[in-house]
């Protein structure tokens, strides 16, 4: 049991690197989330839409930097391809989370919006380092 727990530890040591920055991008997220539908009253799905695209960008600037190897499973174009694909699988799930949580749960748009980033952590992390990235920084 422990040799197991070591190797686990061992094959997701980048995880909380990755949970630092993209929590960090998340937190800005659902903060200016918070502001342009509770105070500005904005829709969310569009304020959701645009957060979504800048979150993604600055969360790939920063994991290429700090913790995933960008160009070593893939060339460039083929990677940015990837992340792509994911980030509109993300955001399409994201979408449909929310609307969801706010139009049929009837959950506040803020607590909507912290569970949808809550739920689609893990679906990020895994794909990047799995599928987009392969070996870590580390």
């Amino acid at each position: 049991m422990v040799l197991y727990f070591k190797e686990m530890l061992r094959k997701h040591r980048d995880v909380m690197p990755y949970a630092l920055v993209g929590g960090g991008v998340a937190f800005l997220d659902l903060i200016l989330f918070y502001f342009f539908v509770d105070i500005l009253l904005l829709d969310y799905l569009v304020v959701n839409f645009f957060g979504f695209l800048f979150g993604t960008a600055l969360n790939y600037l920063l994991c290429i930097k700090l913790i995933f190897k960008s160009g070593v499973r893939f060339n460039k174009p083929t990677e940015v391809l990837l992340i792509l694909i994911l980030n509109i699988t993300t955001l399409l799930a994201s979408q449909g989370l929310i609307f969801l949580l706010i139009e049929v749960s009837g959950i506040s748009p803020f607590f909507s919006k912290l569970l949808t980033i809550s739920l689609l952590f893990l679906w990020n992390y895994t794909m990047r380092k799995y599928f987009v990235f392969k070996r870590s920084a580390f």
